[in-house]
């Protein structure tokens, strides 16, 4: 069997007989070795197991002191080692405003922008805004000859402040005026039915290629496989007269929550839009599948906390409950809690993205979190995301159901051999008296 602890010792001692930093020690072995540690705990580490070899002698011990030697003096170690020495940090309450100090290098040529000396420190320039910054230098030379400058920096930055522009806002309500409906009439009266409509995992936003991944899927996929959907299941809903529509889509809707393109945790995600266009575009897409399918039925939606874009898809949820505030058969919950439940006749569904509960306390959540609800049905089930697939178990007289997903491939599952799962998605036909009746699939190769 391999033995992974001295792998990673030998790759640490190697790295950083190469002169390379804790920093960057640990960002390479948490990558290569699949660490489920956070950075900071990897780093924690890679130092330790330096600071001990280094006591043994195994290690040499790097230090820089540059700023004690002549001008011109060669550096053995390499420009990363720097971010090792010491600093300090301020901070203002009064203005929220940052000041940092220490020594960053700066390779020769490079141009000292304010963009530049805040990613030395290791600032995100989406967030901050420079104010001032200072800087006294001294020239040396790394490895291979290359001449960096160090400086004794000093920078101060503020939160920045993102307005919202109203023109944009404005314009983009104007070209969505709703029109009015026609409701589509039958014959037949409408049953005791409710058709649930869930579009499950369509991660809008996602990028993919073919060429590294084996299938391309960007936002304009996404929203045709979207749409695919809602008509398809049309024809279920012309059949069966449902008097209620229950639209489910809350379950990694987008790809990615925030201005970093990352998920909510902050893991980086390969993005096709900007963040604000990806929230009007998912809105747009949004707003007409409920457009459309209200033309048949009362329609009901709600929020799910799922782990892609937490943020971001209750935002969506205020603003459908917004935008169909005075609109008669259309009702927006606006609950916060991260999981839902619908009670229709004796049924009673739970709804809930399953990326955070343990699984083996789903079943008993629908007791504990909904008595009242609990005691009045008969039929039960939750309905649950993020694995990308199908199935079923059944705990306790309660039915799990992992639904499949319509996303296409990333590099992660990819990379991991997460393939070939069947793009579908699933609507459900419940009968008030009756239960469960008939679920419809719309499948997408």
């Amino acid at each position: 069997m391999v033995d992974l602890q001295k792998q990673w010792e030998d790759r640490v001692i190697t790295l950083r007989k190469e002169g390379t930093s804790h920093k960057a020690i640990a960002k390479i072995t948490q990558k290569e070795f699949h660490s489920d540690l956070s950075y900071v705990a990897e780093l924690s580490r890679v130092r330790r197991l330096i600071h001990k070899l280094e006591k043994r002698g195994v290690l040499p011990k790097f230090q820089c002191e540059a700023k004690h030697e002549k001008k011109d003096k060669t550096i053995t170690n390499n420009p990363g080692t720097f971010d090792e020495m010491n600093g300090s940090v301020e901070y203002r309450s009064s203005d929220g405003s940052m000041s940092f100090q220490k020594v960053i290098a700066i390779t020769e040529g490079e141009s000292i922008t304010p963009e530049i000396v805040m990613k030395a420190h290791n600032i995100d320039t989406n967030l901050w805004e420079v104010v001032t910054f200072k800087n006294n230098f001294w020239q040396a030379q790394a490895k291979g000859g290359t001449k960096i400058f160090l400086y004794q920096s000093k920078i101060t930055v503020r939160p920045k402040v993102f307005s919202v522009d109203l023109e944009a806002v404005k314009k983009h309500f104007d070209s969505f005026v709703p029109k009015p409906i026609t409701l589509h009439t039958s014959s037949k009266e409408h049953t005791e039915t409710m058709v649930e409509v869930n579009i499950c995992d369509l991660h809008l936003g996602k990028l993919a290629w073919n060429g590294d991944i084996g299938e391309d899927y960007d936002y304009k996929i996404a929203i045709k496989y979207f749409n695919d959907v809602i008509q398809n299941n049309i024809k279920k809903i012309e059949e069966y007269r449902p008097e209620k529509i229950l639209l489910v889509w809350c379950n990694d809707f987008f790809n990615a929550d925030g201005i970093n393109e990352s998920t909510t945790k902050g893991t980086p995600q390969s993005c096709d839009l900007r963040w604000q266009k990806l929230f009007m575009v998912g809105c747009d897409l949004l707003v007409n599948a409920i457009e459309t399918l209200r033309q048949y039925a009362s329609v009901e939606s709600f929020y799910i906390a799922s782990n892609h874009a937490r943020q971001a898809e209750f935002y969506a949820l205020c603003y459908l409950s917004a935008w169909f505030k005075n609109t008669e058969n259309v009702t927006i919950h606006t609950n916060c809690k991260g999981r839902y439940y619908y009670k229709y006749g004796i049924n009673m569904i739970g709804f809930s993205h399953s990326s955070f509960e343990k699984k083996a306390n789903l079943s008993h959540l629908m007791s504990t979190e909904e008595p009242k609800m609990w005691a009045e049905t008969k039929y039960r089930e939750f309905h649950l995301g993020h694995f990308h697939r199908e199935a079923v178990e059944e705990e306790c007289g309660v039915i799990l159901r992992w639904l499949p997903a319509l996303t296409g491939t990333d590099n992660y599952h990819y990379d991991r051999g997460y393939l070939g799962a069947i793009k579908r998605s699933f609507a459900f036909v419940w009968d008030k008296n009756k239960g469960l009746i008939d679920i419809f699939i719309t499948n997408k190769f």
